[in-house]
């Protein structure tokens, strides 16, 4: 009647929907739960103000993939540094790489100066569209280098481009905030930036900045759920170590 071994996965799915949903129930009921904190979320403010402080304009980047996880995560932090940008009267310069992603990042932005009460500052040239990955870095390398950019805020999807980009903005005095999930471009974005993101901190970037608390006990139910697989991983590793019968007692559990 039932599948061998999708039993077991129905039950462990049944588990994750559980701490999801009771974390989500307690956080509409009293906003109990609190994220760390992200310092280079924070700093972005401070990238911004210094912009405006020297005149300059402000370089995002929301990576190079298409409509992703990832990219939806560096809109989200770009559209953030926009508000602030539209709020201090610095201008932002916005480059997108694929054709999806350019009407929703230009929305973003006009959004974004609307929101600040700017609508009338907004300009489509704030956010270019230049096809491709290498283009699009050397667009950010030319911008970079004759606008001299006081600051960047590069997060999303990145590949061999990354230290194109932030080399040069680094060479210009820029500061720098940056991140990515692709785990074969975090170390570029650790030893060049200011601030960098590591890994899945991106995708808590708009619980974080927003503060709204569905959001956070949604993350919060992301963590107790990994925290039950790590669980069931530490005891797998036990009965394996004390020996086999224990061991394939626990494969056997869960095969059913």
């Amino acid at each position: 009647m039932f599948v061998p071994g999708r039993i077991s996965q129905f039950v462990i799915f049944l588990v994750l929907c559980f701490f999801m949903l009771s974390a989500l129930w307690l956080s509409k009921r009293k906003p109990i739960f609190k994220l760390r904190k992200i310092a280079p979320l924070d700093a972005i403010e401070e990238v911004v103000g210094r912009c405006a402080e020297m005149g300059r304009p402000l370089l995002m980047v929301p990576g190079i993939e298409g409509i992703t996880a990832q990219t939806l995560a560096g809109l989200t932090v770009v559209n953030y540094a926009t508000s602030l940008a539209a709020r201090y009267d610095v201008e932002p310069i916005m480059l997108v790489a694929v054709q999806d992603v350019y009407p929703l990042a230009l929305e973003n932005v006009r959004l974004a100066f609307q929101a600040e009460g700017k609508a009338d500052k907004f300009r489509p040239e704030m956010v270019r569209f230049v096809y491709s990955q290498f283009p699009m870095a050397t667009t950010a390398m030319g911008i970079i280098n004759r606008q001299r950019v006081a600051g960047t805020v590069m997060v999303g999807g990145f590949y061999a481009e990354t230290l194109m980009i932030l080399e040069n903005a680094y060479r210009a005095g820029a500061v720098q905030v940056g991140g990515t999930a692709n785990y074969h471009n975090i170390p570029f974005f650790v030893a060049v930036c200011d601030y960098a993101l590591i890994g899945e901190e991106i995708f808590a970037a708009s619980a974080y900045l927003s503060k709204d608390p569905e959001q956070i006990g949604t993350i919060v139910g992301e963590d107790f759920g990994r925290l039950f697989l790590a669980l069931l991983a530490f005891i797998g590793a036990i009965l394996a170590t004390l020996g086999a019968t224990y061991g394939k007692w626990f494969i056997n559990l869960l095969s059913i």
